[in-house]
């Protein structure tokens, strides 16, 4: 709960933060997210799991890794830019790590939710009112070149406001992604309601187009179809990773008209579809190793520090994969189809997960969402709680009084037996808790 809670407070106060502490607080999430994965790994080894899963995932990232070198040469630039994608993965993977925590937490991690996503609100609030104009000092540099610190973005009549993000886009992702949370943990129709409506505003403000429009579908599925809503979520994610790797290619290049840019959405969608996606391609295509993409930081974010030159934004979660994982990127999305496919009975844990994928995919058309640390353990909780079918250790394993060894939940336990601390891992396919 701990880690969580430090990630979590770093993502979504990241500018006050780094106003008062400066790059100390980026500094302290990461290396929390990085002793997540080897906590949880010695954990493993420890018990005697089987360490498969682990190893293929560590085998695909030496092996994209690699691509990245060969792609952005054996340099300090190529190691940095392909060191930079991997820390942005890290999130994903601490989210695959604690995602019974994440996802089923107990009253004091839901708590600890509703506090975070309390500040996220109103840190936007107050940004609108022009409270926290003070802080447009901030900026983060990496490596000697200047980033983006505070960001309130201003065009036409278009306004976005980041709060204590460190932009709209995180802001409102942080909002939603906790709203969706509480609201699956939420049994009480009156308080899911009053979570959501309380989100909207603060979310309009943010003017992030992709993420109000997927938490508005995702949140009306719930309300309105009650207990069929998992049902429901199961066939809307299958639609909507055929419309994130479809779009792209599909509509890339397309010469549609250019709106007004006051006009909601049209003008950035358009941005996308004659210039972003058709220049990524053509990066990937031309600098890269062809099928197999251009490696771990290949594009996005590592490119606007290290490759200005071919820097790329992707704007879709499926031009971000194929940057970085190549064709392998294709297999990645049919396992989240699948395990959506086979997942397991209505419970919290797995309603939270479902509505996490369904609105990361939806926002994930026109955003690369997993450059955003909250999305991006979001996403990996999300993930593992669907493969693991939405149930958690505490409901399916329980340990045999006397010894270590593990048995299911119908044999009987005494009542004295302790239950063991809450920690996920991953074995043979499956995730267990030890």
């Amino acid at each position: 709960m701990a880690a969580i809670g430090i990630m979590m407070i770093v993502s979504i106060a990241d500018i006050p933060l780094r106003a008062t502490i400066g790059a100390a607080g980026p500094v302290l999430r990461d290396g929390v997210t990085l002793a997540t994965i080897l906590v949880t790994v010695v954990l493993m080894r420890h018990r005697g799991a089987n360490l498969s899963v682990i190893g293929l995932i560590f085998m695909a990232m030496i092996a994209h890794s690699a691509i990245g070198i060969a792609t952005m040469g054996s340099t300090r630039v190529g190691f940095s830019q392909v060191g930079f994608g991997i820390k942005l993965l890290l999130p994903f993977f601490a989210g695959m790590c604690l995602w019974t925590t994440a996802l089923d937490g107990g009253p004091r991690v839901t708590r600890m939710y509703y506090a975070c996503w309390g500040i996220a609100c109103l840190g936007v609030v107050l940004d609108w009112f022009g409270l926290l104009d003070g802080l447009n000092h901030v900026e983060t540099t990496v490596d000697g070149v200047r980033g983006f610190g505070y960001q309130k973005y201003y065009a036409a009549d278009v306004t976005r406001i980041s709060g204590f993000s460190r932009n709209w886009g995180s802001a409102a992702a942080n909002i939603a992604l906790l709203a969706l949370i509480l609201v699956a943990h939420t049994a009480k129709p009156g308080r899911r309601w009053l979570i959501v409506i309380m989100s909207l505003w603060p979310l309009w403000l943010t003017n992030t187009k992709s993420m109000i429009i997927a938490f508005v579908v995702t949140v009306a599925v719930k309300l309105l179809a009650g207990r069929r809503a998992d049902l429901i979520y199961r066939f809307m994610l299958l639609v909507l990773v055929l419309l994130v790797v479809l779009t792209p290619i599909v509509m890339s290049g397309v010469q549609l008209h250019s709106p007004d840019m006051s006009s909601f959405g049209l003008w950035s969608f358009v941005d996308r579809v004659r210039d972003s996606w058709p220049r990524a391609w053509r990066i990937i295509n031309t600098s890269g190793l062809g099928v197999l993409g251009r490696g771990i930081g290949g594009v996005g974010s590592p490119q606007y520090v290290w490759d200005p030159t071919n820097y790329t934004s992707a704007d879709n979660l499926f031009m971000l994969a194929y940057g970085y994982f190549g064709v392998a990127a294709f297999p990645y999305f049919v396992i989240i189809c699948v395990a959506a496919a086979r997942a397991g009975q209505h419970r919290p844990s797995l309603s939270a997960a479902l509505m996490i994928l369904i609105c990361e995919l939806c926002s994930g058309i026109t955003a690369t969402i997993l450059e955003n640390p909250f999305d991006a353990f979001a996403c990996g909780a999300a993930v593992v709680a669907l493969i693991a079918g939405g149930s958690t250790r505490a409901q399916d394993l329980r340990p045999r009084t006397g010894g270590g060894r593990q048995v299911r939940a119908d044999v009987p336990v005494p009542a004295a037996s302790p239950m063991p601390p809450r920690v996920a891992t991953i074995a043979d396919g499956k995730f267990e808790g030890t």
